[in-house]
């Protein structure tokens, strides 16, 4: 089982796609925006000492608050 494999049927369990949406998604060629700590790597996100997210979410969580206000 690969990496992707698991996101899918994480993702599907945990029920944030439907099988639909992820065969949908990569049919239109694009990757499903979820990965391992090594894909976020890969992609140049760091995790700092004592942090247990990427900057990436940090930056996320930033932006959904503003959308609250």
């Amino acid at each position: 089982m690969t990496n992707t494999d698991i996101i899918i049927s994480e993702a599907v369990a945990n029920g944030l796609y439907t099988m639909e949406q992820i065969e949908n998604i990569l049919a239109g060629g694009h990757m499903i925006p979820l990965h391992t700590f090594q894909a976020w790597k890969s992609f140049g996100y760091t995790v700092k000492k004592r942090r247990t997210r990427p900057d990436y979410y940090k930056a996320l969580e930033i932006h959904e608050q503003g959308k609250e206000k």
